[in-house]
């Protein structure tokens, strides 16, 4: 009956990782799931912690390759680059980003450097994960 614990523990994780949406909690929770299997084979303890703790580093390297791709896709690849494209200022954040408006949403961004002047027309230079970088020179957006 122990892989009925090894279920239980899965689906916390993997309901604790639907609700934060990270991706952090997903590896532990495909973990257990592979562990409660093992359990329900009658395999002892040991093997059942060897094989989480094995799977969990798996799915981990996996799912951090994964967000590392992903990261430096919108940059690295052209046609989902949305670079040079005019984007329109709205508010300075406590944080000291920006709120831009762009393709009918809000969205985070920094200025490439302390001369950027949010009065005038902004445009992308590139892209760290969702967050916009703005320039008001569109030449040096193109030549990014």
């Amino acid at each position: 009956m122990e892989w009925i614990w090894w279920l239980i523990l899965a689906v916390i994780l993997i309901g604790g990782e639907i609700l934060s949406g990270t991706f952090y909690l997903l590896p532990f929770g495909l973990a257990s799931l592979v562990a409660a299997f093992v359990a329900y084979f009658n395999f002892s303890q040991s093997w059942q912690f060897a094989v989480a703790t094995l799977v969990s580093v798996l799915f981990w390297i996996i799912v951090r390759h994964w967000a590392v791709q992903r990261e430096h896709s919108a940059s690295d690849n052209p046609s989902y680059s949305d670079i040079g494209k005019p984007v329109y200022w709205i508010e300075n954040r406590l944080t000291g980003s920006w709120r831009v408006r762009y393709r009918g949403t809000e969205w985070d961004a920094v200025p490439v450097d302390e001369t950027v002047d949010s009065q005038k027309p902004l445009y992308i230079v590139s892209q760290r994960g969702i967050t916009l970088i703005v320039d008001n020179q569109i030449e040096r957006a193109e030549l990014q």
